[in-house]
């Protein structure tokens, strides 16, 4: 190596060493591999690129690397160990933590004993998502002992991370008060690493919502919303923790599927990716949307839904299908990806919902027809438009309910409605005469005292009774 390689070489190390954003540590590591003069120096810059291009989300590529790495000549332990630990973070976002779990034990084997806390805290994390609780419990123990011996900053922030890892696998075993005490000394310990603080903050919430505190909840978003610009994909967990909050809170299905919606416009439009490292929080949005598909009578979005759940159940309970000649872990990602791009189109084809299910009927708004859902006879609505404006009014209302005067402003303001104000009873009444859905099979509802008015009611399926 020449003497001006080895200056640009020692350059290069001392730049790593010293910036702390991974984006500069991923242009740095390109300039080091580009630079390298032989192969166990390329091998390193290559593990240290593989590194940053996870934390900069792209873990596809960082697993290729890693892989790279270690099929090379006489890689150096530094590089085999964060290849070891890259292919463990790559398998742990695909939803493989078996797999990451016996990554991360190749690299607690070539870890320098400073490093044994880092590693063991990935092991116990890939425990508790196999649902291994006990075993991931004693493992974080023992990460808080080693951590809590340390000094400097990098102990305090696996310490941190271990209680608050800890505490979430006392909630998921059911005790909430030990998962709370959890967080609040996880928060202590993350001082001023704003990643670290936020992540707890989340999670804090999470146990609070579990407690059904919701106000609680609320103020430990707001606190993590102050720092979410600073965080990687901060934008996108704390939309899901408010979705989070708004299901577990009963809100209308409504407000629950919007609040979804503004996770799902967060998340990559790659689909591939999306179910690739994006499994977990993806599989809890589309167990909402389903909820809310549901609840809200939106069939197309439950047809879309309802497959890749069973899809997602069968392979994370038979992790042995990937090794099986029936599917490859790539057709297993294809096949998500597909169903997922589904799952998107159907929420995203109509901003208001058009059509839906009640007392017997599928109700078509947009051309103005119902159709029985029993004997199949189709209904023309054409005459009765300022009945398909009400009920479109009480569609999108919260709990599809509205005060009369609420309704009557509505029609007057979009519908261009030059009536009075008892002409919404009557409305009402022609409607329910039109479609021979008076008594038992009332299509909306009075409500009276104070600000009386109406609601509309939506079944998913028609009532026993007329089938």
């Amino acid at each position: 190596m020449t003497r001006g390689a080895q200056a640009e070489s020692a350059t290069l190390e001392r730049e790593y060493q010293a910036v702390k954003d991974q984006r500069d540590k991923l242009a740095l590591s390109e300039r080091g591999v580009a630079a390298s003069q032989g192969e166990p120096e390329r091998l390193l810059w290559k593990s240290r690129l593989a590194t940053a291009l996870f934390w900069c989300d792209d873990a596809r590529r960082a697993d290729e690397l890693a892989a790279e790495v270690l099929a090379g000549t006489a890689p150096p332990r530094e590089a085999v160990h964060r290849a070891y630990v890259v292919r463990g973070f790559s398998s742990d976002v695909r939803g493989l933590h078996g797999q990451a779990e016996s990554w991360y034990h190749r690299a607690l084997a070539q870890a320098e004993p400073s490093e044994w806390a880092p590693i063991r805290l990935e092991i116990a994390t890939s425990l508790s998502k196999q649902g291994r609780f006990a075993e991931a419990i004693g493992e974080f123990d023992r990460v808080i002992i080693e951590a809590g011996q340390g000094e400097g900053a990098r102990s305090r922030t696996v310490l941190a991370h271990a209680l608050s890892r800890r505490a979430v696998c006392y909630e998921v075993m059911g005790d909430l008060r030990s998962a709370l005490t959890g967080q609040e000394m996880a928060i202590a310990e993350a001082g001023d690493d704003a990643e670290l603080r936020f992540t707890c903050l989340c999670r804090r919430a999470r146990t609070q919502i579990a407690l059904r505190d919701f106000a609680a909840a609320e103020a430990s978003l707001d606190l993590a919303a102050a720092l979410a610009a600073r965080v990687r994909r901060g934008s996108l967990f704390l939309a899901h923790d408010r979705a989070r909050l708004a299901r577990a809170h009963g809100t209308d299905p409504a407000a629950i599927l919007e609040a979804y919606r503004v996770v799902v416009d967060l998340l990559p439009k790659d689909t591939r990716l999306l179910v690739e490292e994006h499994r977990d929080l993806w599989g809890e949005v589309v167990d909402a949307l389903r909820a809310c598909a549901i609840a809200l009578g939106l069939k197309e979005l439950r047809q879309r839904v309802q497959p890749y759940l069973a899809f997602d159940a069968a392979t994370r309970n038979a992790p042995g299908i990937y090794e099986s000649q029936a599917m490859s872990i790539e057709d297993a990602q294809a096949r998500r990806a597909r169903a997922a791009a589904g799952i998107i189109a159907a929420l995203r084809a109509r901003p208001l919902r058009q059509a839906f299910s009640s007392a017997g009927y599928r109700f078509d708004l947009e051309h103005g027809t119902a159709v029985s859902l029993v004997g199949g006879g189709a209904v023309e609505l054409g005459s009765v438009r300022r009945g398909l404006d009400l009920l479109r009014a009480l569609l999108s209302a919260p709990g599809h309910r509205l005060t009369s005067k609420k309704l009557y402003d509505h029609l007057c303001e979009q519908a261009g409605f030059e009536g009075e104000p008892g002409a919404v009873r009557q409305i009402v009444r022609t409607l329910r005469k039109r479609l021979g859905l008076d008594g038992p099979d009332q299509l909306i509802v009075g409500y009276g005292g104070p600000g009386g008015g109406y609601r509309l009611i939506v079944d998913e399926e028609p009532p026993l009774s007329r089938v």
